[in-house]
């Protein structure tokens, strides 16, 4: 009887549609099981693909209950991860190669890249070439600080002045005369043509570019390879929807970051949204980068990029896979 009573409660439960087999687990509950994931982005469009697969549902398709937190830029969130506040963290490579060494991070794949034109060398209106410039404003600790380094090389400006300060001060100290150029991303570009200075170049002139980079930790990654798996999928439906659909992308950012719109969709056309997995010509980025800190004694330690750099989490077959 004990045998016919327990049966006769699994018919109602598939009658009532509650009983799911093993078989029938999702992707979506395997991937969910382990709680929230914290993700740290900065607030410009280049973190676009957080935003959108969370506003957009692609987290939650994959099993993913995703919390993202905003902070003032990429070097920032990647404070965050380091502090183990956040799980999660969208990285520019520079930014990730500075604080590699003060935790045991993995850098899961790349969700986004400029060729050269999302950066740029920014400068007053009277500014007609390189050689114009005497003080040059940068971001310490940022590519900012490497692009100048590059900029002032490229061009030999080897007695030019090097000015600090950060992102929201530039605009204002150029408009003050107290710097004759700035290298910085977007929107600070725009904000200064706004106010009659110019873009006097992008960074591809002088070949440069870079890579922001999906984030974790060791110790997260160790317990959730799927859900790292899961949430690369995710991003990378996320990316491909920036591309089809600029203009939705730029209401999502307006509402989540508060990004003017036309700010987003200028970003579209200058970055490459797409994940893919590290290439071997990021690798030689990263180790131009890296000569650089260590010869400017601006880390202790250099990072092993075959520790930091993990495959096998990019799984969306039509990603882009770097050469």
């Amino acid at each position: 009887m004990k045998k016919k009573y327990s049966l006769g409660v699994y018919g109602i439960l598939f009658a009532l549609g509650l009983f799911v087999t093993p078989g029938a687990m999702s992707a979506e509950s395997s991937a969910s099981a382990s709680g929230p994931i914290t993700v740290a982005v900065g607030v410009d469009p280049s973190f676009a693909p957080f935003f959108v697969a969370d506003a957009e549902g692609m987290f939650k398709k994959h099993g993913l209950n995703v919390q993202v937190q905003q902070y003032a830029n990429g070097g920032a969130a990647a404070d965050a991860l380091v502090a183990r506040s956040a799980d999660v963290a969208g990285v520019p490579d520079y930014n990730l190669l500075i604080r590699a060494p003060r935790a045991d991070l993995k850098a899961l794949g790349v969700y986004v890249e400029d060729e050269g034109n999302y950066v740029s060398v920014v400068a007053k209106k009277d500014i007609s070439k390189p050689q114009d410039i005497k003080r040059i404003g940068i971001v310490p600790g940022t590519f900012s600080e490497y692009a100048a380094d590059r900029f002032v090389k490229a061009y030999d400006l080897h007695s030019v002045k090097v000015v600090n300060a950060g992102p929201p001060e530039m605009v204002g100290l150029l408009a003050k005369d107290a710097i004759d150029a700035f290298i910085l991303w977007e929107p600070w570009p725009a904000k200064a043509v706004t106010l009659g200075d110019k873009v006097l170049m992008p960074i591809r002139e002088f070949k440069l570019s870079y890579v922001q980079l999906a984030t974790t930790r060791a110790d997260w990654l160790d317990k959730h390879q799927e859900q790292a798996k899961a949430f690369m999928q995710a991003l990378s439906e996320a990316t491909s929807y920036i591309n089809k659909n600029p203009a939705k992308a730029a209401s999502v950012m307006k509402a989540a970051a508060h990004i003017p719109e036309n700010l987003t969709e200028m970003a579209v056309k200058q970055l490459q949204f797409g994940v893919r997995d590290i290439s071997k010509s990021d690798y030689k980025n990263f180790n131009s980068m890296l000569d650089f800190l260590t010869e400017r004694k601006l880390i202790k330690k250099r990072a092993a990029l075959d520790s930091l750099i993990v495959h096998g989490y990019v799984v969306d077959a039509n990603s882009k896979q770097g050469e």
